[in-house]
C-alpha cells in the first residue's frame, strides 16, 4: 500500500501548459511515483496506464535538496491574454510542482500580471522581458494594433519589444503632433529614440515641433536625413544622441565641417567617429601660436610641438587621409609632425604625403641604420609597390650598384 505521494492533484492545471498529458511520472528525492488521470498510482516509471490505456507521458524530477527546503522551481512559463472590453490584459503564468503534505502531490500556478492595453493608453506593471515572445502574442489579439503598426514594423527586428510597443501607443496618443508628423515617421529609430530615451524624451514636454526640437539637440540641419543611421552607429558605440553629440561639430570652422561631412555622408566615417574627430580638431582649431599637443593611446601618449603653420595643413591631411585612418586620423597627422621634426625635414604639404612620408622613413632606416647606398634606397622604394620581391632582392647586400648593375635590374623589373 502506498503511503506517500499517492495523490496528484490539479491536472487542469498542467494541462494549461501541457494540453493532452494524462500520465505523468514524478520522482520526489529517491521516490518514484506515476499518476495517471485516471486515479491509477504507480511505483516506477509507466509509460502506459495498464487500466485505461492512457500514454500521453510526461515526466519532473524534484531533487532532495529542493524538498528539504521545499523550494519548487517553475517548470515552464506561459503568456496569455484576456479582454475584458476594449483593454488588453497579459498575464505570464508559471507552474510549479508542490508538496503540501506527505500524501499530495499538487500542481500550482503562479500568475503576474504584465500589461494592460486599450485603444488609447498601455500601462506596463513593470519592464517586460519578451523571450517569451509577448509581443508577438500582443500583436496578434490587440485588436487595435493596425494603427500603429506601420511606424512599429519598420523599425529594426531589435526594437520589436513589448515595452517600446507600449511606449509607442502612449506617446501616439499623447505626442500627437510629433507622431503625425511626416518629418518624423519616415525616420522610426528617431522617432523612438525621442519617446524613449530618457536623455532626450522630456524635450518633447516642452515642444513637439520638429525644428525646435532639432535646435535642443544641436542637431546640424544636414544631418537630419541621416539620423536614424546617426543613432544606430551611436548605438554600436554605446553611445546616445544627446545635445552634446554633434556639440564640438557646431563649433567646428565651416572648411572642417564641409570636410567631416561629406566623409560622413559617402560612409567614410561613421557618426561615432565623426563625433571623436569633431572634439579632437576642436581641440585643435583654437591654437593661436604654438603649444605641446598630447597624441596616442592612454598610457602611451606622446607629445609633439605643434605651430598654428603646422595647423595650417590638417584640412588638406584630412582630405587625403580620412579614408585610410578614420577616427586615428588626428593622431597620425601629430605623430608625422613628430617624427618630421626628428628627421629635421620640412613640414608640408609635401612631406607630410603618405607615399613621401613613408619614404623619408625607409630613407632615415636603410641608409641610417642599415647603411645602404641612396642610389639603391631608391630604386627600392620606386619598385617596392610595382614588384616587392624584386625590390627586396636589392638589399641582398650594401654594395652600391654599378650602372650597368641598375640598369639590368630596371630591365629585369620592367618585364615582370
Amino acid at each position: 500500500m502506498i503511503k506517500l505521494y499517492k495523490e496528484l492533484r490539479n491536472w487542469d492545471i498542467l494541462n494549461k501548459y501541457f494540453e493532452d498529458i494524462n500520465i505523468c511520472h514524478i520522482k520526489v528525492g529517491n521516490k518514484e511515483r506515476t499518476f495517471c488521470k485516471c486515479g491509477k498510482v504507480y511505483t516506477s516509471v509507466v509509460k502506459k496506464c495498464e487500466i485505461c490505456g492512457n500514454e500521453n507521458f510526461i515526466e519532473f524530477y524534484i531533487d532532495s535538496w529542493n524538498l528539504r527546503r521545499k523550494y519548487f522551481p517553475q517548470l515552464i512559463t506561459r503568456v496569455y491574454t484576456e479582454t475584458v472590453g476594449n483593454i488588453l490584459n497579459v498575464y505570464s503564468g508559471s507552474l510549479h510542482i508542490d508538496i503540501p503534505s506527505e500524501e499530495i502531490v499538487q500542481f500550482k500556478e503562479e500568475i503576474t500580471k504584465l500589461c494592460e492595453i486599450g485603444p488609447n493608453e498601455a500601462k506596463a506593471m513593470g519592464y517586460i522581458n519578451d523571450i517569451f515572445n509577448v509581443v508577438n502574442i500582443i500583436k496578434k489579439e490587440y485588436k487595435y494594433y493596425s494603427s500603429y503598426k506601420d511606424i512599429f514594423e519598420k523599425l529594426p527586428s531589435e526594437f520589436h519589444t513589448t515595452n517600446n510597443l507600449i511606449s509607442l501607443i502612449n506617446a501616439s496618443n499623447k505626442y500627437i503632433q510629433f507622431s503625425t508628423n511626416p518629418d518624423v515617421v519616415k525616420h522610426p529609430i528617431f522617432y523612438f529614440t525621442m519617446i524613449t530615451s530618457p536623455k532626450v524624451s522630456h524635450m518633447l514636454e516642452e515642444t513637439q515641433d520638429l525644428d525646435q526640437l532639432l535646435d535642443k539637440l544641436n542637431l546640424p540641419k544636414e544631418f537630419f536625413p541621416y539620423i536614424d543611421r546617426v543613432i544606430t552607429e551611436l548605438r554600436q558605440t554605446y553611445e546616445h544622441l544627446c545635445p552634446q553629440t554633434f556639440e564640438d561639430y557646431m563649433n567646428l570652422k565651416d572648411e572642417y565641417k564641409k570636410i567631416l561631412f561629406r566623409e560622413f555622408e559617402q560612409r567614410v566615417l561613421t557618426a561615432y567617429e565623426l563625433k571623436v574627430l569633431s572634439t579632437r580638431i576642436y581641440n585643435l582649431q583654437g591654437l593661436t601660436t604654438v603649444d605641446y599637443i598630447e597624441y596616442g593611446r592612454l598610457g602611451e601618449s606622446k607629445k609633439v610641438f605643434i605651430s598654428k603653420k603646422d595647423l595650417e595643413l590638417l584640412p588638406e591631411f584630412l582630405k587625403e587621409n580620412l579614408i585610410l585612418y578614420g577616427k586615428n586620423t588626428i593622431d597620425n597627422f601629430l605623430e608625422r609632425i613628430n617624427i618630421l621634426r626628428q628627421l629635421k625635414k620640412p613640414i608640408n604639404k609635401n612631406t607630410l604625403n603618405t607615399r613621401n612620408f613613408k619614404t623619408l622613413c625607409i630613407m632615415k632606416n636603410l641608409t641610417e641604420d642599415q647603411g645602404f647606398s641612396k642610389e639603391k634606397i631608391e630604386a627600392f622604394i620606386d619598385w617596392l609597390e610595382v614588384s616587392p620581391l624584386k625590390a627586396a632582392s636589392l638589399l641582398k647586400n650594401r654594395r652600391k650598384m654599378t650602372k650597368k648593375q641598375m640598369e639590368e635590374f630596371l630591365k629585369e623589373v620592367g618585364e615582370a
